[in-house]
């Protein structure tokens, strides 16, 4: 179940969470947030769920998440014409960190565009869907899990706050914490989220791999332009890329 009056005392938001739906079990709170947003739902309702069935990662990846566990949830944001899509990401992704640290003050990093990075492994991720000018944030992060309770096909890339904290985390004060910081940074042009973005990434001037025309090319990761696409160097020469999953 969820908390609300623990969750509620934490939030010092104006409008994100301010409307929050629970879910015990959904297939996916992108799904909900997009069936909602449908019913006329508030601009900034936050969907939370125990149990997420058929969550999505990016490029049609699975996300995987445990009942009670993992924390997944959605950010409607309706009419946003303020912060492009791939800034939103990246906003996104600082938000996470920002709050994990402010409530547990762990140094966690980012990955280029979505990932959170604990330990050189992934703590959690972010995807982005819109339809006209409504944007649907997901996010899911390990949290509660141990190293068993992760599927075999990811449990030696990833991590949980209770695996490298040795206890477990209130989900409903790390999510007030999150969309705390989510506000705040929402209310920053997109410049000054890059440049904060940037502070964080950990793999600024390091070797990457990516895949470019259906191969996979190696380049040095070199900044984010102002859009929030990836500036990598080739052979001395600078390209951008927009998309993609890189690995280090």
């Amino acid at each position: 179940m969820f908390d609300y009056e623990l969750f509620q005392n934490q939030l010092k938001t104006n409008f994100i969470g301010q409307n929050i739906k629970y879910f015990e079990s959904t297939d996916s709170t992108n799904k909900q947030a997009w069936n909602l947003i449908n019913l006329k739902i508030d601009n900034g309702t936050v969907i939370i769920a125990s149990e997420q069935t058929e969550g999505r990662g990016r490029r049609g990846n699975k996300w995987f998440s445990l009942n009670n566990k993992s924390l997944t949830f959605s950010i409607a944001l309706l009419k946003n014409t303020q912060i492009k899509r791939s800034v939103l990401a990246l906003m996104t992704g600082l938000a996470v960190i920002k709050g994990i640290k402010k409530m547990i003050d762990i140094p966690c990093y980012l990955k280029w565009p979505n990932d959170i990075i604990l330990n050189s492994k992934k703590l959690g991720g972010v995807l982005i869907e819109t339809k006209g000018h409504n944007v649907v944030i997901g996010v899911g992060i390990n949290v509660n899990e141990d190293y068993n309770d992760f599927n075999p096909e990811i449990k030696n890339q990833s991590i949980s706050l209770k695996m490298n904290e040795k206890k477990s985390t209130e989900i409903e004060l790390l999510l007030a914490h999150i969309l705390n910081q989510f506000e705040l940074l929402y209310k920053k042009n997109n410049d000054k989220i890059i440049k904060e973005w940037l502070e964080y990434c950990f793999h600024i001037n390091k070797e990457i791999q990516f895949h470019n025309h259906g191969k996979i090319t190696k380049a040095i990761f070199k900044s984010i332009n102002n859009d929030g696409c990836g500036i990598v160097n080739i052979d001395n020469k600078e390209i951008l890329i927009s998309s993609g999953v890189i690995e280090l």
